[in-house]
Formats: C-alpha cells, sequence, structure tokens
C-alpha cells in the first residue's frame, strides 16, 4: 500500500516543488528585472511625451503617466533655480522625472520603482496558476500510466477467466504493492479453480468410462439370456432399452468433458448445407414418419467434427420433440453463418427460462440426456459463436446457431 501511494503522490509532491521553486525565481528575479526595464522605457516615453507637447496642462500629463502605467505622478511648479530659493525636492520613494527643460516651468515627480502590481500582474497570477495545474497534471499521468496499464491487464486476466480461459494470470510480485497482491491473489484464485474444475472433469470422465464396462457386461447377459431360447420378455426389452439410455447418456457424457478440455483443431472450409442434410438424413433414420427440411446454403472456415456435432445435436433435438416436421435454415450471408433449427413441437417449457443450454436442463417431457444443446453452446463458445433459443414460424421451439465465418469463405444466398 505504502510503495503505490509514493508512487502515486512522490511525482506529485515533486511536481508541486518544482512549481514552488520555479515561481519564486521567477517572482523575485525575473519579474523585478523584466518591471525594472518596463519601468524605464515607460519612464522616457512620458519624458519624450511630455517635451514634444510643451503646452501640455498637469491634467494631461498626469493622464499620460497614467496610462503608462506609472503610478502616482504629480506635477510640481518650477520655474528655474533662484537666488536664495532652495529648489522642491521630491518626496520619499520619488524623483523628479529628469531630462525635463527649465522653460517647462514645471517638474514631474513619479515614483523610483515601479509599484507591486506591475510586477505581479493579473497574467502572472493566470501563469503560476497554469504552471501548477499543468506540472500536477503532467506528473499525475506519468505517475498513473503504469497503474492504468497493470489494472487493464488485470480487467483482461478476469475477462478471459470469467470467459473459461482458466489460464489466464497477471504478472505480479510476491512483495509488492496492493496491485501485485491483488494479482496474486488472483492467480492463486485462477489457480484453485483450474485445479477444481480439472479434477471434477476428471472424475467425470473416469466414472463415466468406468460405468461402461459393466453396462457392457449387462448388454452381454442379456443377449445371452435372449438367445437361450426363452419366451421373449417385456422385462428384458425394458432393461435393454434402460441400457441403451444409458449408454448413450454416458457417451454424451464423455463427449460433453472433452470438450471441455479441449480447443478447435484443424480448420478447414465446411460446406453447411452438405452437414446439416447429413445429419439430417442420419438422425430421421432412427425417427421414421418425421420430415427434415434443409434450407438455403453457406459455408464457412472450421473444424468440420465440432460442427457437424453441433448441427446434429440441434437436428436431433428438433427430431425428438416435434410432432412431424422439423426445417433448417442456412443463411450464409454476412461473416457470421447462421444456421436455424425450427420444429413444430410445443416448444421450449416456460420453466426453463434462462436454464435452456445447461448441462442436464431438460423439460419433463423430454426424452433426451439435457447435454444437447450443452454440448451446441460448448461447441459456439469454442468457435467464437453464440446461440439464442426462441419460438419458431412453425409454432415450437427455435435453437439458432451462429457462427463466424474464418477466413476466405464466401457465402451464397439462401435458396
Amino acid at each position: 500500500m505504502n510503495r503505490l501511494f509514493l508512487r502515486i503522490y512522490l511525482p506529485v509532491a515533486l511536481s508541486l516543488l518544482g512549481t514552488v521553486v520555479l515561481t519564486s525565481f521567477l517572482t523575485f528575479r525575473v519579474a523585478p528585472e523584466r518591471a525594472r526595464t518596463l519601468y524605464a522605457g515607460n519612464l522616457m516615453e512620458l519624458r519624450e511625451w511630455v517635451i514634444d507637447h510643451p503646452g501640455a496642462s498637469p491634467g494631461e500629463i498626469l493622464a499620460k503617466g497614467d496610462s503608462l502605467g506609472l503610478g502616482e505622478v504629480r506635477v510640481v511648479p518650477f520655474e528655474g533655480p533662484r537666488p536664495g530659493l532652495q529648489p522642491p525636492m521630491p518626496r520619499p520613494g520619488r524623483m523628479f522625472l529628469p531630462g525635463l527643460p527649465v522653460e517647462a516651468g514645471f517638474l514631474v515627480e513619479v515614483p523610483l520603482m515601479p509599484r507591486g502590481r506591475e510586477i505581479f500582474t493579473r497574467a502572472a497570477a493566470w501563469g503560476f496558476v497554469a504552471i501548477l495545474l499543468g506540472a500536477t497534471a503532467v506528473s499525475l499521468f506519468a505517475s498513473l500510466a503504469p497503474l492504468r496499464a497493470r489494472l487493464a491487464g488485470l480487467r483482461k486476466a478476469v475477462l478471459q477467466l470469467g470467459a473459461g480461459d482458466l489460464s489466464a494470470r497477471v504478472p505480479a510480485r510476491e512483495n509488492g504493492d496492493i496491485l501485485d497482491s491483488l494479482g496474486v491473489t488472483f492467480n492463486s484464485m485462477a489457480a484453485r479453480i483450474s485445479d477444481l474444475v480439472g479434477s471434477h472433469q476428471e472424475l467425470l470422465g473416469s466414472v463415466a468410462h468406468e460405468l461402461r464396462t459393466p453396462l457392457a457386461r449387462m448388454r452381454f447377459a442379456l443377449e445371452m439370456l435372449r438367445e437361450s431360447g426363452g419366451a421373449p420378455d417385456a422385462r428384458i426389452e425394458a432393461m435393454e432399452r434402460d441400457i441403451s439410455a444409458l449408454d448413450s447418456l454416458l457417451a454424451e457424457l464423455l463427449a460433453f468433458n472433452r470438450l471441455g478440455r479441449s480447443s478447435p483443431g484443424e480448420s478447414e472450409e465446411v460446406d453447411l448445407s452438405a452437414l446439416a442434410r447429413e445429419a439430417a438424413e442420419a438422425e430421421g433414420f432412427t425417427h421414421p414418419g418425421k420430415i427434415v427440411e434443409v434450407r438455403g446454403s453457406g459455408s464457412l472456415y472450421g473444424e468440420r467434427a465440432l460442427i457437424q456435432r453441433a448441427v446434429s445435436n440441434l437436428v436431433r433435438n428438433g427430431l425428438q420433440n416435434c410432432r412431424s416436421r422439423v426445417e433448417v435454415s442456412i443463411e450464409g450471408e454476412g461473416p457470421a453463418p447462421r444456421i436455424e433449427v425450427s420444429d413444430d413441437g410445443p416448444g421450449f417449457d416456460a420453466s426453463l427460462s434462462g436454464r435452456i443450454g445447461r448441462p442436464f436442463v431438460k423439460s419433463p417431457s423430454s426424452s433426451g440426456t439435457g447435454l444437447g444443446l450443452a454440448t451446441v453452446e460448448r461447441i459456439a463458445q469454442l468457435c467464437g459463436g453464440s446461440v439464442t433459443y426462441g419460438r419458431s414460424a412453425l409454432g415450437g421451439a427455435m435453437v439458432k446457431l451462429v457462427l463466424p465465418r474464418g477466413d476466405g469463405i464466401r457465402g451464397a444466398s439462401p435458396a
């Protein structure tokens, strides 16, 4: 804390001290000398004016002296030296203007030195204020610039951590100032979060993987029981359906967990229309009687496997919840192609508002695992895109996936 205060207040104090020293020098050395020079020039100008205007009245002489800033000027009648008469003497601190001809009939009394207000003018006061403010502003800017840079770095690291980059750190010294202490605390917190998330993902992956082994044994035992020649049993069929659902859940869980610890791989040009038609054909095989229509075209530059998984999940989600129809609309114009999947089902449950896309969040009537849209959200995050939800024109749910186009790819107009 003390070091931070010194970095801020010490430059300010030094700038104020420098301003006082500079002002004192200008006040007691430069300004008086300049004022004396100007005053001598004004006296010479007044003398030349009096000589050039021999008929000038005392009032005119006083007005001229006042216009030159000579202070209190007094005209003393004097017709020249006379025997037995003492010539007039100027008052203390004053003198008679030298060089006037005797024929003028008067002497002009002026101050010996310029008045204080001639030295400390209003301009000088404003100059002092300007110097003081300028020096303070420069010192504050110079002292706060490094602090602003460090705070900007801390803010950037916080935003990166909030966006899911668990490797975000800030440079900080152990025994530094309060910003270093804040950076050390942030790094410790980020490391702790990274360890917790990593251990959680590792545990989740290990459990999901280990569960697949007993599931495989159970499936094998059921197959052996079915092949033993016994009569078909509805209970065996129900057990097989449950095992298949659990196996599907574990597969989705493992895929979702891997996405949390990976980044997009090698990019290539991806034809979104062809990708959507492949997903419609593959997912529609398990939903006979339901129609998947693909409209529009476009392409982008990205990892094909990630985008294919996202589109397949969207189509599968639509088929699981629709009554008879799913529409996939592709808009390839602009820097961010959009893939919109709509269905004619009941739509999203109102109780899920604000929670759609989170892991294991699904409507009570849904037959899915609750990880399909969560996987789409994570893929969009990895690719720098976004996912929005709403109601479709068909009356059901609508999910829009927006992904950045990438380099060198041009979209096609929607069909």
